[in-house]
């Protein structure tokens, strides 16, 4: 039978059973307060105590369970933390889909930016993905949301709708939104790793940004990266006299070639 550990004597412990009996066994003087140990047969047949629990022994037993609690409260947010969410990996062109991470890295859920039944606008093919498949994983997740691209039907191509008969390459536009833009940035880098594809069929681009960009967004009906890529396109003047608003209603391929074309010659 096991007890838990209620005290410390001389040489032992004393340690209550599940039957709330009351028992000295000798040794485990290490071992803390409110530990689990096998209470030996001859610790079970012997010194057991039935007079009803003093002040001392209640004492006893509520610091003993505080420390279990305390104890299973580590454990758990060792292990995977809250389900409160902490920052989002938002995907544009797979689906147009976000995956959300508590504060240890482990996704907590996963789903299509613009809700359920949202249709071609949200990216058709986020009404048949399986979003469970994500929920429990760490960044091993971006991985697997990026093999979707090479088996998604539904995915953006460079240069338009043309594309995609001309065997030209796909795109993503991964963007990682997080309370503000230094938070973003520090686990855009953290997750440098898995943003790329190792046989080249897909090309990745990644932003950051904070939540009051997702907010604002999500009112204009677009994906925070596509947001981003957008005012990047209006500060160049790509497009003089076009709105923002009209700037993001283009196809997020078209948008990334556009600026990436400008980084390229920033860069000659």
């Amino acid at each position: 039978m096991k007890g838990l550990i209620l005290g410390h004597k001389k040489n032992g412990v004393q340690v209550m059973d599940k039957n709330g009996f009351f028992h000295f066994v000798r040794g485990f003087t290490d071992s803390p307060v409110g530990s689990e140990i096998e209470i030996p047969e001859e610790a079970e047949e012997g010194s057991k105590y039935t007079r009803p629990f003093g002040f001392r022994q209640m004492v006893l037993v509520g610091f003993a369970a505080a420390c279990i609690c305390v104890i299973c409260f580590l454990v758990g947010r060792w292990s995977g933390g809250s389900n409160e969410v902490a920052y989002y990996i938002e995907f544009d062109g797979i689906a147009d889909f976000e995956l959300a991470f508590n504060d240890r890295g482990v996704v907590v859920s996963a789903g299509p930016l613009f809700g359920e039944g949202a249709g071609a606008e949200a990216g058709e093919g986020a009404e048949a993905l399986d979003f469970g498949q994500f929920e429990g994983h760490g960044h091993e997740a971006i991985g697997m949301a990026l093999q979707l691209s090479k088996e998604d039907p539904h995915i953006a191509y460079r240069n338009g709708p043309d594309a995609r008969r001309n065997g030209e390459t796909k795109f993503v536009e991964v963007t990682v939104i997080a309370r503000d833009d230094d938070q973003a940035l520090s686990i855009r880098i953290d997750i440098g790793q898995y943003l790329y594809d190792p046989e080249g069929e897909v090309e990745i681009d990644a932003e950051y940004c904070g939540w009051a960009k997702r907010d604002a967004a999500m009112e204009m009906g677009v994906s925070a990266g596509k947001l981003v890529l957008a005012e990047q396109v209006r500060e160049c003047e790509l497009h003089p006299g076009m709105s923002l608003e009209d700037i993001a209603a283009l196809p997020i391929g078209e948008l990334y070639e556009e600026i990436h074309s400008v980084r390229v010659a920033a860069a000659a």
